[in-house]
């Protein structure tokens, strides 16, 4: 993780303090109020950003802004506090996930339109 993510890590100095393997931050982190608090604002934050984009025609309207706000902003909080190589099989290269493929998971979807 800290390899795929070290340029995010380097610019974001919180996450890199909370996200040591093998030490407890993390999990005392998430259950404290400031993580609750900064969680609901990053969704607020993340609505308002749909919410804009609906206002300017980029993004759908008929968009649920809520549950697109949660859905949008709990994938960025997995994808941050995660490393998918803990179950790497051994002797196999590690996972590394791929930015742009995200975004465009994000932006097209998966099903194909005519």
């Amino acid at each position: 993780f800290i390899r795929t993510y070290g340029w995010f890590l380097d610019a974001y100095p919180l996450f890199k303090d909370l996200y040591n393997p093998g030490n407890d931050l993390m999990p005392r982190w998430i259950k404290s109020r400031s993580s609750q608090d900064l969680f609901a604002e990053g969704i607020e934050t993340m609505r308002s950003i749909i919410e804009q984009g609906q206002e300017e025609a980029i993004f759908s309207e008929n968009l649920d802004t809520g549950k697109a706000a949660l859905a949008l902003y709990r994938t960025v909080t997995l994808l941050l506090s995660n490393d998918a190589n803990i179950f790497r099989k051994k002797n196999k290269p590690p996972y590394a996930l791929d930015l742009d493929t995200v975004i465009a998971l994000l932006r097209d979807g998966l099903l194909f339109r005519d």
